[in-house]
């Protein structure tokens, strides 16, 4: 791909995916779709650049989620994000780590397995990313 080739800056920003031509490699836009994604994907960049973080989108992250698998509510602030991160690299090191105490908005500390845990992040990581492409387009 065009990362070992081109020091092209656009074919490097985008990890050798996709290629806006010019490097010499074979991995040029051609799809109109992924070309529409990706302009896309980077016009959310630059407005965010140039406009700042939407201070409403922080806010309707922070709230937190209720989980549809576990039925709880949970905070989801900056702390929070780095509990959760947290807790999942643990998971991923310790294959013998079956369960954690996590702290819900409506039900106190409550145990959950490691394959509750791994749902809880994704549907955590599914509210933010709602709520990013609520406020950002």
């Amino acid at each position: 791909g065009c990362l070992l080739r081109s020091p092209n800056p656009l074919c490097l920003m985008v990890r050798g995916v996709f290629c806006f031509g010019g490097c010499g490699c074979k991995n040029r836009l051609t799809h109109k779709r992924t070309h529409k994604s990706l302009i896309n994907l980077l016009h959310m960049v630059f407005k965010f650049s140039r406009e700042g973080p939407n201070p409403e989108c922080f806010k309707a992250i922070y709230t937190g989620f209720t989980s549809a698998s576990t039925g709880r509510q949970f905070r989801f602030n900056e702390e929070d994000q780095a509990n959760f991160n947290q807790q999942s690299t643990l998971f991923l090191l310790k294959p013998d780590l079956a369960e954690t105490q996590w702290k819900t908005e409506d039900a106190g500390i409550v145990s959950l397995t490691r394959e509750q845990f791994i749902e809880v992040v994704l549907e955590a990581g599914q509210h933010k990313q709602e709520q990013i492409a609520r406020y950002w387009t």
